[in-house]
């Protein structure tokens, strides 16, 4: 196991029914990614060293410097234990030395998220029923495998109206997210009645995120922060949050649109 499957092989001890074993387990990986743009390296991302290209792709989504397919020119992937991915693009903003990402900027109020909001509206039309949203976190769960063997790892995924369409997994979960981001964009992927449903803690940066890839409804296995909840207020986001044990809690829902319209929630009896 190594690269392709972000884990290693590790030998360890284990104390169980008051004696030590000797055994190996599966941990996962990590590994420092630097990420260039036209030649300059813009920052060192901590991953499990899986899914470069859309990490890096996702990552420059993310941050405002990119928006369609068409921006970007050219991506190099460099693997091993010092990874880079080397990409060549049309930036939509001017990069400015030591600038502070999404991920060190929970503090800003709406006004500061210009730059890193969605550039139009949120799509919607879907129906979000009860079950689809216990069901759709059965699916991801279900299908966290590295978490699974290394409990390691956070989680996410993109669900459709017949449940997870991808996921992926990180060390990291704002690296899940950018993923998912970089896949959407690389593959021309409508957000229409796409989900983005996830295992970790919903932060402001991750609603950003989120937002900026064109996806309105978000479902966590975790809660949120109060900055999460105000700003998928202020965008028009529906949040749903501590989703386990056959229920969940709905922090932010869409006004104004009726039973079967995203936003709307018609439980199932």
């Amino acid at each position: 196991m190594g690269a392709k499957t972000g884990m290693k092989r590790q030998a360890v001890r284990i104390f169980k029914d008051g004696r030590f074993t000797r055994t190996s387990t599966d941990i996962v990986r990590e590994v420092s990614l630097d990420l260039f743009l036209n030649g300059e390296k813009i920052v060192t991302i901590a991953c499990a060293g899986i899914h470069l290209r859309e990490l890096a792709v996702g990552y420059l989504r993310s941050e405002g410097m990119i928006t369609t397919r068409e921006d970007l020119k050219g991506i190099r992937v460099a693997e091993g234990s010092d990874p880079a991915v080397h990409l060549t693009a049309a930036v939509k903003k001017p990069l400015i030395p030591a600038a502070p990402s999404i991920a060190a900027s929970g503090a800003r109020g709406k006004r500061g998220w210009k730059g890193v909001l969605p550039d139009g509206p949120l799509l919607a039309h879907m129906t979000l029923t009860s079950r689809s949203i216990l069901k759709m976190m059965d699916q991801l769960l279900a299908a966290s495998q590295i978490h699974e063997a290394t409990r390691g790892t956070h989680c996410s995924g993109l669900a459709g109206g017949s449940g997870i369409i991808i996921t992926r997994e990180d060390v990291g979960r704002h690296n899940t997210i950018d993923m998912l981001s970089g896949y959407m964009l690389l593959e021309n992927m409508d957000p229409s009645g796409k989900v983005l449903v996830m295992t970790g803690r919903v932060s402001a940066e991750i609603v950003a995120k989120v937002g900026r890839m064109g996806v309105s409804v978000i479902v966590s296995h975790s809660a949120p922060t109060t900055k999460a909840v105000a700003l998928c207020r202020d965008l028009g986001m529906t949040l749903v949050g501590y989703v386990r044990d056959g229920s969940f809690k709905v922090y932010t829902e869409r006004k104004g649109h009726e039973v079967g319209k995203l936003g709307s929630w018609e439980d199932e009896t």
